[in-house]
């Protein structure tokens, strides 16, 4: 199916649906603003307030999950109050009151950490993803971005994950202390270094 057809599909869609809000009727769940340096998959054009428009809804979810991935690589906004604070900048939103109303869906502080790219922490992503998308939106609507859709998405996002500890750093074991238990910062900050080189096929932004 065509592009142009597809984006006939979500035009109608949205006629179909006016009182939806727009994250979702443009299965854009996070609101991604349109940028011509981001020819995100399944990115059909935008719509008139400049936000990107998605042929489907696991594509605008994997644009956001890219996003916040980038932010934390890239960018160093590791915590949920340093991703929040840079989605929603305080110039053009509450972003105390999205950094708690966010918090409060993970049941977490904002200095948590969601380490995105890990197949350990793909629960509190997702979770991340969807408390984002409720504030986004206003409401949380599942049968229009389910979790299985959210997951489906990470995946998407994160083609062949390995597990947090299976990587092959050559140091990992030095990231542990003599009594076994993790120190999970250092293994956090191994794991990264081991996981460097081969980054930008994982984290790359489109």
């Amino acid at each position: 199916m065509g592009k142009n057809t597809w984006m006939e599909r979500v035009i109608d869609t949205q006629k179909m649906y006016p009182n939806i809000p727009r994250g979702y009727r443009n299965n854009n769940p996070l609101n991604i603003r349109f940028s011509t340096r981001n020819d995100w998959q399944g990115q059909l054009g935008r719509d008139k307030g400049g936000m990107c428009v998605f042929y489907d809804m696991k594509y605008g979810v994997r644009a956001a999950i890219k996003l916040i991935a980038n932010y934390q690589w890239k960018y160093n906004k590791r915590t949920v109050l340093d991703i929040i604070t840079r989605w929603a900048p305080k110039k053009e939103n509450n972003t105390d009151a999205y950094i708690k109303r966010v918090c409060d869906w993970m049941k977490c502080e904002p200095w948590f950490i969601p380490r995105f790219g890990l197949n350990d922490e793909q629960g509190d992503c997702c979770r991340m993803i969807q408390a984002m998308m409720m504030v986004e939106n206003g409401v949380l609507r599942t049968d229009l971005c389910s979790w299985r859709t959210i997951q489906d998405a990470y995946e998407m996002a994160f083609p062949g994950l390995r597990p947090f500890f299976s990587c092959n750093a050559p140091d990992i074991a030095e990231a542990l202390p003599e009594n076994g238990e993790v120190e999970e910062e250092r293994v956090f900050i191994t794991y990264y270094e081991a996981f460097m080189e081969d980054r930008n096929s994982h984290f790359g932004i489109v």
